[in-house]
């Protein structure tokens, strides 16, 4: 593991290092990186997965992007950051916050779960352990944060569409304005 990889990690301010942004989720440092990244991550793919297949990507691409970018920009020049830990504290945010941007109750109770079997991981966005990418971690919170608005919103409107379609459905005309009417009391025929 490493070794030769880690170039294809994130090169912070280094136009080469742009290349990492996509690819540093899938390269770690050692097994041990490897193992307790993927350990954790299994979990929550399946509880992104949920939501359906098309969330899980979208989330994913904007959570690896956001955390790529951030790091990029903010990390210390002449470092390296690789690792699944970005996407990890990513979809770690977006269960949290999800709930509240889509307005299920449904998903406000799993941000609950993952607050108590996961919260406990976000003190990693603090700059505590040398070695450890902070920033990785940081931006891929602010990830996921993003992603849990960008697809809560959405599932929002999805839901206030079919609400209208189901209306529309039980009462076509409901809603249709009125043309032709001679008025109240009147019979449009001509009799009184």
């Amino acid at each position: 593991m490493g070794g030769y990889l880690t170039n294809f990690g994130v090169h912070p301010r280094d136009p080469y290092g742009l290349i990492g942004i996509p690819l540093a989720p899938f390269i770690h440092g050692s097994w041990e990186h490897l193992i307790a990244n993927t350990s954790i991550a299994w979990a929550l793919v399946f509880l992104v997965a949920l939501s359906g297949r098309a969330v899980l990507w979208r989330a994913s691409t904007i959570i690896v992007l956001v955390s790529g970018l951030g790091t990029w920009v903010v990390a210390s020049p002449l470092t390296v950051h690789v690792g699944a830990s970005g996407l990890i504290f990513g979809w770690v945010t977006f269960l949290i916050f999800q709930g509240w941007y889509s307005r299920s109750i449904l998903q406000m109770l799993l941000g609950v779960v993952v607050v108590f079997a996961y919260g406990g991981v976000l003190w990693g966005v603090f700059p505590t352990t040398m070695g450890v990418s902070w920033q990785m971690h940081l931006f891929g919170a602010i990830g996921g944060v993003i992603a849990a608005r960008s697809v809560g919103q959405d599932m929002r409107r999805n839901r206030q569409v079919m609400k209208r379609r189901q209306r529309m459905q039980r009462a076509p005309y409901q809603d249709a304005p009125l043309y032709g009417s001679a008025g109240p009391g009147n019979r449009p025929w001509g009799g009184r």
